[in-house]
C-alpha cells in the first residue's frame, strides 16, 4: 500500500465526517487503523494529511469550534499536597462556546480541603493551562513536585502562599528555595447531579 493512497485518503475523511456527525468526536488512531486495516503510524500520517490540507469539511469546522483539552486520570489532590505523575489518557476538544479559547486540562479532585469553594471529592475539574494567576483565583500548583488544587494568595512583601478551602486544613507557605509554578486556573467544577440526588432522596424539607 503506497502512502497518500488518494483512494484511501479521501475514505479516511469520509469516515472521520461521519465519525463527527454521528458521535461529535475525531475518532482515534487506532480506531482508523483498525477500520481500514492499517498500522496505527500509518493511520496517524494520513489524519495529519486530512488535517493540513484540509480535505475534510466536518473537521475543518470541528477544529474551528473547539479547543483542545487533556484529560488526566490521576486526582488532583484537595488535602495534603500528593507526588503523582501527571498521566495523559486522552486529548478531547471542548467547544468554544462554553468553554473559551484556552487550552484546558481536565481531571478529578481528590479530597475535601477545598469544600468550602464548592469543590467536592470527585467532581469534575476544568482548568485554564497558564503559568500566573491572580489572589484568590483557585490553581493548579506544583510545589517540590506535588501537584495540588488550592487558593492562591500573596503576602503584603510578594510571598506566595496555598490557602485550603477548609478549616481543617492550614495554609501551606511557600519558601525560598521550594520548586513552586503555576500549571493551571480553575474556570469550571462539574457535579455528577445523579449522585447528589441518591444522597438527598431520604431527607425531608
Amino acid at each position: 500500500m503506497r502512502y497518500k493512497d488518494p483512494d484511501l485518503l479521501q475514505n479516511i475523511s469520509r469516515y472521520i465526517g461521519d465519525a463527527l456527525t454521528r458521535e461529535g468526536k475525531v475518532p482515534s488512531n487506532r480506531e482508523v487503523g483498525e477500520h481500514f486495516r492499517i498500522s496505527k503510524s500509518c493511520a496517524q500520517k494520513y489524519m495529519s494529511t486530512i488535517s493540513k490540507q484540509r480535505i475534510c469539511p466536518q473537521l475543518e469546522k470541528y477544529n474551528e469550534d473547539c479547543r483542545k483539552a487533556v484529560i488526566v486520570d490521576t486526582g488532583l489532590s484537595c488535602g495534603t499536597p500528593t507526588y503523582e505523575e501527571e498521566n495523559i489518557t486522552e486529548y478531547i476538544r471542548l467547544p468554544i462556546s462554553m468553554f473559551g479559547t484556552e487550552e484546558k486540562i481536565i481531571a478529578h479532585a481528590n479530597g475535601d480541603s477545598m469544600t468550602g469553594a464548592g469543590i467536592e471529592d470527585g467532581d469534575t475539574l476544568i482548568i485554564s493551562r497558564q503559568a500566573a494567576a491572580r489572589d484568590g483565583e483557585v490553581i493548579l500548583a506544583v510545589l517540590n513536585g506535588a501537584t495540588t488544587l488550592k487558593t492562591y494568595f500573596r503576602h503584603p512583601d510578594g510571598r506566595p502562599y496555598l490557602h485550603p478551602e477548609n478549616s481543617r486544613f492550614k495554609d501551606i507557605e511557600i519558601h525560598e528555595g521550594d520548586e513552586f509554578f503555576i500549571q493551571g486556573v480553575l474556570l469550571y467544577v462539574l457535579k455528577d447531579y445523579r449522585g447528589f440526588r441518591s444522597c438527598t432522596k431520604g431527607e425531608t424539607r
